[in-house]
C-alpha cells in the first residue's frame, strides 16, 4: 500500500506494493443481446498494478488482469 504523506509531497512505495486496483464492469444484456435499459452491470474482471523495482529513475510495474467469463 502506498504510504501517506502531507499534501504536496510525493508518495512512496516499496517493492510489492499495489499502486492501482480496479474493478471492471460490463452491461447486463437484455433479451435481444443489447445493453440493459436500466443500466445494470455485472463484474467483468479486475486489473491491478504492483510496483516491482526501480533502476536509473525508471519504475518497473507488474500488471495483472483477471477476467470473469459467463458460462
Amino acid at each position: 500500500m502506498l504510504s501517506s504523506s502531507p499534501p504536496g509531497q510525493p508518495l512512496s512505495a516499496r517493492p510489492g506494493d499495489t499502486l492501482m486496483d480496479l474493478e471492471v464492469a460490463k452491461s447486463l444484456p437484455n433479451v435481444f443481446g443489447n445493453a440493459d435499459i436500466f443500466g445494470r452491470t455485472t463484474n467483468a474482471g479486475r486489473v491491478t498494478a504492483q510496483y516491482a523495482s526501480s533502476q536509473a529513475k525508471k519504475a518497473t510495474l507488474i500488471r495483472k488482469k483477471l477476467s470473469y467469463r459467463d458460462q
